[in-house]
């Protein structure tokens, strides 16, 4: 049940009110290039400082127009979300009831991302990408919006060069909570890094933290819907989609923070030796930093084609954690305090979906456990309400 990679790396900008407008496609002005990649080059050095250690090797960088880059990378979400791998994983998420079944994937999801965009760094390239905003077309407030983006981006960069983050996402490739987990780690960082060096233009910030800074831009957000320029757009997107995309950089940022007030780089450092292992710490940092870690029960079950027969074919096995656990009740009627509640007490899960080869029929699934008998009949008393009402039954 896996969104684009190229999705949630782009995501980054729906996090703050400050967003930029969208630019007519045209080649970047030589002079301007100059000036990004000169201002670029200085904020490396800034990034360098708040890190406390340096670049290994030159961050290779290109310079785009917006409407250029917004056309590769719907071209290229576009191929992923055709492959038939998205289209069973689209099927999963409109079966738990995440998302409409009349919402079209394919083309919606593309156009919304590729109307996001601010830049982004590949880990697989090993190279930074930034966009130019032609005099004229800017949003109030972006020049400091592109200087944390880009503090942000070659933050990642650095980390790349000292951890491989490639690495980890391929370890963590058969598990999409410990996927989100880790990514929370690093853009959560990312975030840190981009906070800190704004900070040093606005100091004002500094006495606030990064915690209240969000905070802070996400009552904007809600107060003010008006302001962001991409509002209509976003209102055509399921929350279910805007949710997960944005955890790794909104809880991601929460725990971040406070790994660092208590441990500073040298905690966050850590975090790419022994990460979290699942949204559950991410969201209750204690318990990944308590004396008494609580890590995810890794459950092992008979495969559920081994059950059904020849007659299926296996399409996706892995684990909605804490957080999608929640989601799967907050999107579905639960208020959002007893969906925290009901979800609380996760201790692991997994659902595995199969395709009945003569109709096409998806069958789906889903085993959870729980720290305790009352967690587990807390939560299901949430989410028979859900089921009674989605099926009528």
């Amino acid at each position: 049940m896996k969104l684009s990679r190229t999705a949630l790396t782009l995501a980054l900008l729906t996090a703050f009110t400050l967003i930029t407008g969208v630019a007519r496609a045209q080649e970047p002005d030589p002079a301007r290039v100059k000036k990004i990649l000169e201002e670029a080059k200085r904020i490396e050095g800034e990034v360098e400082k708040i890190r406390g250690r340096p670049f290994r090797t030159d961050v290779p960088k290109g310079v785009q127009s917006r409407g250029k880059m917004k056309s590769s990378v719907v071209a290229q979400m576009r191929k992923e979300l055709a492959t038939q791998k998205s289209k069973d994983s689209e099927r999963i998420v409109k079966r738990f009831g995440l998302v409409p079944e009349s919402f079209d994937f394919g083309k919606s999801l593309a156009d919304f991302y590729g109307s996001q965009i601010g830049g982004y760094y590949d880990p697989d390239a090993k190279r930074l990408f930034l966009i130019d905003s032609p005099p004229g077309k800017a949003m109030p407030g972006q020049e400091l919006n592109d200087y944390m983006v880009m503090a942000h981006e070659l933050g990642h960069a650095l980390q790349d060069q000292y951890h491989d983050l490639s690495r980890w996402m391929r370890l963590f490739a058969d598990n999409e909570d410990q996927i989100t987990a880790f990514k929370s780690c690093v853009e959560g960082e990312a975030m840190l890094i981009g906070f800190k060096a704004l900070a040093k233009k606005q100091p004002m910030l500094g006495q606030m933290g990064l915690s209240q800074f969000m905070r802070m831009n996400q009552q904007m957000a809600e107060q003010n819907p008006g302001m962001n320029p991409n509002a209509a757009k976003m209102a055509k997107i399921p929350p279910y989609i805007l949710k997960t995309a944005m955890f790794p950089y909104n809880e991601g940022s929460f725990f971040i923070d406070e790994v660092f007030k208590r441990q500073g780089w040298k905690g966050i450092d850590k975090l790419y030796v022994d990460p979290p292992l699942s949204t559950e710490q991410i969201l209750h940092v204690d318990k990944y930093l308590g004396d008494k870690r609580e890590g995810p029960i890794v459950l092992q079950v008979t495969p559920v084609k081994d059950i059904l027969g020849p007659g299926f074919r296996p399409v996706e096995g892995n684990s909605l954690g804490e957080y999608q656990t929640r989601l799967l009740l907050e999107l579905q009627g639960i208020s959002k305090p007893d969906a925290a509640d009901g979800a609380e007490g996760w201790g692991g899960d997994l659902y595995q979906a199969v395709v009945e080869k003569s109709s096409g029929r998806l069958v789906l699934a889903w085993l959870s456990v729980w720290d305790s008998q009352s967690d587990a009949q807390e939560f299901f008393s949430h989410y028979s309400k859900v089921l009674r009402k989605r099926w009528k039954g």
